[in-house]
This record gives C-alpha cells, sequence and structure tokens, in this order.
C-alpha cells in the first residue's frame, strides 16, 4: 500500500528503514488505540505524508482533536475521522473547496 500510494518517499527507503517505518506506526496508532489494520495503514499514510510525529505536531491540530477526543470509543470510525480531517486539511492548504453538487 505504502509504495503505492507514497511511490517517491519509498523509493528512498530501503526494506529495513520501510519495516521500521511500518513497526513504529504500528506502535503509534496502538498508543491511540488504533488497532484495526485497515485504520493502522491508514495511520502510517498519514505518517508518510505529514511526518513521523504529525500526532503530535503542533502544526497538525486537527490530528490531536480527532485522537485526543475522548468521545470517539470506536478505533476503526477514529481513523476514519482522522482521515477525513487529514484530507480537509490538505484541501485547505491547497487552497481546493469541496463543490457540493445542487
Amino acid at each position: 500500500h505504502l509504495s503505492y500510494a507514497f511511490p517517491d518517499e519509498c523509493s528512498q527507503l530501503d526494506d529495513a528503514k520501510l519495516s521500521e517505518l511500518i513497526e513504529s506506526g504500528i506502535g503509534k496508532a496502538a498508543v491511540h488505540a488504533i488497532e484495526i489494520e485497515a485504520g493502522v495503514a491508514k495511520f502510517i499514510s498519514l505518517m508518510v505524508a505529514f511526518g513521523p510525529d504529525f500526532d503530535k505536531d503542533p502544526k497538525h491540530d486537527w490530528a490531536r482533536a480527532v485522537l485526543e477526543d475522548e468521545e470517539l470509543d470506536d478505533p476503526a470510525n477514529k481513523a476514519n475521522l482522522l482521515y477525513d480531517a487529514a484530507l480537509e486539511h490538505t484541501r485547505i492548504e491547497e487552497g481546493i473547496s469541496q463543490v457540493e453538487d445542487e
């Protein structure tokens, strides 16, 4: 998945570094109670896109808002909301607005 979604970034990592990234991502996702495969994959994708410590980085308050929301007790939902927040953040940063069908 990572090599497909992030070919440039992954081509700069040897197998050992890529494995290290994945293991680190699994551990960091688990800290946030995200342990199902699909959720962990999303979390690791966000690590590649926004940096390995995006979940703690003050620049990414959108991530902390989701991860620290105590009302989000469903890990799958948390991972999905985190991913959606990342997409929205990217749209805002790039000045892209969603066009709604009328």
